[in-house]
């Protein structure tokens, strides 16, 4: 496997581990750490951890995903650590697989047996418009609230692909594109959801012209929407900042092959907001001076 220079940067005292399983069973697993081999939660109170760089090497066909365990003292507050992976010169990587010909989507990850979503996905429900008695679910990327962005916007991006849905869902001839509907209808948690502002906002749709798209937006029992006009001004509901509870999308796909394959996005940008009062008036002038050089106002006499 290719082998990569790996830092940890943390303040003496706090310890990470980062693991992760092979892709390959029978390959050996991925581990590394700024503090002892066997890390318990106990050892990262006395002064372990540290900034620490060593070699990583992967193994032949990758790893399937990457754990991050901090162990961090009492009273070791507002601070902040770092893991980097920098590829040494002079290796390959080994080429990715081409993805199917004619395609830009990845298809959505199915549900667990129990109808649930994976950690960090949310459930969506795909709708057959021409066959109510078909329908099928996915997990999906949640969206998220941008705090980098100037200002901060709600961002959600979805791509469609009708041969990911399976033949429950496209029925025996796969091949002719029906028209469904994907619905997100109770998106409760994502990024920065807690940081998101109510009031004034414009709301902007990426779209192809003939795929419908619309948002609704919940604050508590007050429901505002369903929104589908880009450039439009909205009003999110709420007083403060986190009131904001759910949202619910849907996305609706003709069934012509060109709409196939393609993909949406919904962004919401707080404002435009009230320009600020103006500033208060300037002070009058002063009145002019007595003949003897001194304002009568102010002249006083010393006995």
């Amino acid at each position: 496997g290719v082998v990569y220079n790996a830092t940890i940067k943390a303040t003496p005292g706090v310890v990470i581990r980062v693991s992760g399983p092979p892709k390959d069973a029978a390959e050996q697993s991925v581990s590394f750490t700024n503090g002892p081999e066997e890390t318990r939660p106990s050892l990262a109170l006395v002064n372990r951890g540290d900034w620490t760089t060593m070699n990583v090497t992967l193994p032949e066909g990758g790893w399937s995903n990457a754990s991050f365990t901090f162990y961090v003292p009492v009273s070791y507050d507002d601070l902040s650590a770092a893991v980097t992976m920098v590829l040494w010169e002079g290796q390959e990587l080994p080429e990715a697989p081409p993805p199917p010909v004619g395609t830009v989507c990845a298809c959505p990850a199915e549900v667990e047996e129990d109808g649930s979503c994976g950690q960090g996905l949310m459930l969506a429900r795909y709708n057959r418009g021409d066959d109510l008695l078909r329908s099928t679910v996915r997990c999906l990327n949640p969206p998220q609230y941008d705090i980098f962005r100037n200002p901060p916007r709600f961002v959600f991006s979805l791509c469609w692909l009708w041969e990911c849905l399976g033949p429950d869902f496209t029925g025996p001839d796969h091949t002719r594109i029906k028209p469904y509907t994907i619905v997100l209808p109770n998106v409760t948690a994502f990024h920065n959801m807690e940081r998101m502002l109510p009031g004034a906002a414009t709301l902007e749709l990426r779209k192809p012209t003939q795929v419908n798209m619309s948002v609704s937006i919940s604050a508590g029992e007050e429901e505002m929407g369903p929104f589908w006009e880009s450039g439009s001004f909205i009003t999110l509901p709420g007083n403060r900042r986190g009131d904001i509870s759910s949202l619910a999308i849907t996305i609706e796909v003709p069934p012509q092959p060109w709409f196939d394959n393609n993909a949406a996005a919904l962004i919401i940008v707080p404002g435009p907001f009230p320009p600020p009062p103006p500033l208060p008036p300037t002070m009058p002038p002063l009145p002019p001076l007595s003949p003897g050089g001194i304002n009568d106002a102010t002249s006083f006499i010393v006995a």
